[in-house]
């Protein structure tokens, strides 16, 4: 639908400017890093013996290498993440540069085992409103349920009441789902009764699953790149 394509347009934009935005900070750390390691000791403000100075040179440089590579591991956590696989070894390199991460901590199970990509919980939403369109139907209680059974394929009836609000309830959870607001989306099919709210039991279930480790990365991501660009060194003028 154009919807979708916008949805997909749209992301593919994002996911191709922040890789941008990495690879410039990355680039730029370095480039700060290695002109601080070339200069003198007396222009960094230190008075220590060259003995000390000579140990503690390398240091700016490690840090340096260590926000790149935590800025590195961070992108291939988020695209593998982004899979309906397991990224416990992505998770795990991430771990070992920043430990003790709130957000990494939130999600090492979901690194375990994975969560449904947003095009399989579409998937999966679509064949389970089917099964609650029909379950919609079965249990109509407007009285005319014999009828549309014993002329089933041969005349066509309007949509009782239950199923027009069944359909209108599915539209708007599925356009949520369209452009990636999945907690919007679960709070509507949340609201539909008998079978076909039980029809989306499990999907529910994935879809929490799903946006729950999208909020984590979303704070892991502001959290940690907004940390690697206050603690790179600042150029001076002249």
């Amino acid at each position: 639908s154009n919807e979708l394509a916008l949805a997909n347009t749209t992301m593919t934009s994002a996911f191709d400017r922040r890789e941008a935005a990495l690879a410039a900070l990355e680039t730029g750390m370095q480039q700060m890093a290695a002109q601080f390691a070339t200069q003198p000791n007396a222009a960094r403000g230190r008075s220590q013996p060259f003995a000390v100075a000579g140990i503690d040179a390398p240091q700016p440089v490690m840090d340096a290498t260590q926000r790149a590579q935590t800025i590195r591991a961070l992108s291939v956590l988020e695209a593998a993440a982004q899979t309906d696989n397991a990224f416990a070894s992505a998770h795990k390199s991430l771990a070992a540069l920043v430990p003790g991460d709130a957000s990494l901590t939130e999600i090492a199970l979901t690194a375990e085992s994975g969560a449904p990509s947003l095009t399989t919980l579409r998937a999966m939403f679509d064949a389970s409103a089917s099964r609650a369109l029909r379950h919609a139907g079965e249990d109509s209680d407007d009285g005319w349920n014999w009828m549309r059974q014993a002329f089933a394929g041969v005349v066509t009836f309007a949509p009782s009441s239950l199923e027009a609000r069944t359909a209108a309830t599915l539209r708007t959870a599925r356009r949520q789902l369209d452009v990636g607001d999945i907690r919007d989306a679960v709070t509507a099919v949340s609201g539909l009764p008998g079978r076909s709210g039980a029809d989306f039991s499990a999907w529910r279930d994935k879809a929490l699953k799903r946006a729950a480790l999208d909020e984590a990365l979303a704070m892991l991501n502001a959290r940690l790149l907004g940390a690697a660009a206050s603690s790179a060194p600042q150029a001076t003028p002249g």
